[in-house]
């Protein structure tokens, strides 16, 4: 073990020489390094080899660079002139950051704890920074695009292999009275024996994909009959796995991509919701005969298993134990009566944390009690308090609106009003997406997807900004003329 920590410490060291010439050359191959790194190389090296999971650390380092560019992007020049969201978007991020620095000071956090809760939280947000403030072309951000949707095309492969290897040894294993769904992941990590794969986020993903080429449709930026088989490549990989949230982005993604539609072309979301009701049926047919099987032949028994433990809170079992909700009613039970202080502002970043080798303060008093960071809300409330939390839903609630102004802009290309309308689209299934997992912040790539989405934002509002003003100036020169 030793030496294949030697060796792992070795190749982080050769990788982090290799970023550093690519960031000599030219910055803006650092977004494609760790883009592939974060979305395929890391999650695949960690399945297959767990004890080289050190290299996930070369995707923080990787993502971590694309802070320097930015800042000196924004000390070499003049930075754009933001918009009202992107006002209080930078307001509400500085009094989160803020509020994480008072609470962990208030609760004296071990210096562990906060490096490591950092580097979950705060290093992907270089490549939000990034796209922020880097002189990125629209060819780029084009590519770039078109390199993640490449990577989703090509999930199909490692889930149908792991599906039928890992996914199928394990259930064989338990002698058919388990499901393994977990154990298919796709490129984005977890493991070939255990539980606790990555699985959502790939789901998560995947659909992501989906909604942003449906806006693109819209937009007439590309056509059905060329590009249905995409679709299709995205969507079967869902059905492999046993992510049951899918159930809840799908109808809540689709309604936010044609909610506006409904007046003016109510033809048109009548004949969407109708597919999307035959493709909600086909998973939930694929969740029972492929997932649920082994637990008997009522359907409607097990579906009501599989969805309600969810939502279920009971107080008579022991700590550590339950559901999602759970997890929720046992931060409110612990602080209703007093702590208000702690309620308020939490007890320092990371002092949830029940996972890897740096346990939270919270989570070694409460015994690594796991409600404690069981999905990414209680997490927020135990690290940044009900403040902290509502400041992050305040910075989604934002993006939204943005997205919502910059996919009605008169001067951006059509393109990209289309990718605003996605992304609009994707910004409320980021908050489901909190109170489901904890995949926010612990997993990697799943911060990754979501700094992506951020930092799209902040490049087309920097182009509709860069636009509107360049508009405004010809008519001025024009007028003086």
């Amino acid at each position: 073990m030793d030496i294949l920590n030697n060796y792992g410490i070795l190749f982080f060291l050769s990788a982090g020489a290799l970023f550093s010439i690519f960031f000599a050359i030219k910055p803006v191959y650092l977004l494609w390094i760790s883009t592939i790194f974060t979305l395929v190389i890391a999650g695949t090296i960690g399945y297959l080899h767990p004890s080289f999971k050190i290299a996930s650390w070369i995707a923080y380092g990787a993502v971590a660079l694309l802070y320097a560019p930015a800042i000196l992007g924004f000390t070499k020049k003049k930075p754009v002139q933001f918009r009202f969201p992107s006002v209080l978007i930078v307001l509400f991020l500085i009094l989160f950051i803020l509020i994480c620095t008072v609470s962990t000071i208030w609760s004296n956090a071990p210096l562990n704890q906060v490096i490591v809760a950092s580097k979950s939280i705060f290093l992907f947000g270089g490549l939000w920074c990034f796209f922020a403030n880097s002189n990125l072309s629209s060819q780029i951000v084009m590519n770039w695009l078109k390199t993640l949707l490449l990577i989703g095309l090509i999930q199909i492969f490692p889930v149908i292999y792991q599906f039928i290897v890992f996914r199928g040894w394990r259930v064989a294993h338990s002698r058919f009275k388990t499901e393994s769904a977990d154990a298919v992941v796709g490129t984005f990590g977890g493991s070939q024996l255990a539980g606790g794969g990555l699985g959502a986020v790939l789901v998560f993903f995947l659909i992501v994909s989906i909604i942003i080429l449906l806006s693109m449709n819209n937009h007439r930026i590309f056509s059905w009959k060329k590009i249905w088989w995409i679709y299709l490549v995205l969507w079967l990989p869902i059905l492999f796995t046993e992510v049951k949230v899918a159930f809840i982005y799908i109808p809540v993604g689709l309604f936010f991509l044609y909610w506006k539609y409904l007046f003016q072309k109510p033809g048109r979301v009548v004949i969407g919701l109708f597919f999307a009701g035959i493709i909600l049926v086909g998973m939930l047919y694929s969740l029972q005969t492929i997932h649920l099987a082994f637990k008997g032949s009522d359907w409607k028994k097990n579906l009501t298993n599989a969805f309600g433990y969810s939502f279920q809170v009971d107080t008579s079992k022991e700590k550590g134990s339950g559901g999602r909700a759970q997890a929720l009613n046992f931060w409110w039970q612990e602080h209703k009566s007093d702590k208000f202080v702690s309620k308020m502002i939490g007890h320092g970043l990371g002092s949830s944390r029940t996972q890897g080798q740096v346990l939270g303060f919270e989570a070694k008093y409460y015994r690594g009690n796991q409600l404690i960071d069981l999905t990414g809300l209680s997490l927020l409330l135990w690290d940044v308090g009900l403040v902290g939390t509502l400041l992050i839903y305040a910075i989604l609630i934002c993006f939204f609106i943005l997205a919502g102004k910059l996919s009605n802009s008169a001067v951006l290309d059509k393109w990209q009003k289309a990718l605003s309308n996605g992304l609009q689209a994707v910004i409320p299934l980021v908050a489901i997406s909190l109170p489901y997992r904890n995949d926010i912040p612990y997993a990697a790539n799943m911060m990754f997807i979501v700094m992506g989405i951020f930092g799209l934002l902040s490049w087309l509002n920097k182009q509709n900004v860069a636009e509107h003003y360049s508009i405004l100036r010809e008519e001025r020169d024009r007028i003086l003329k």
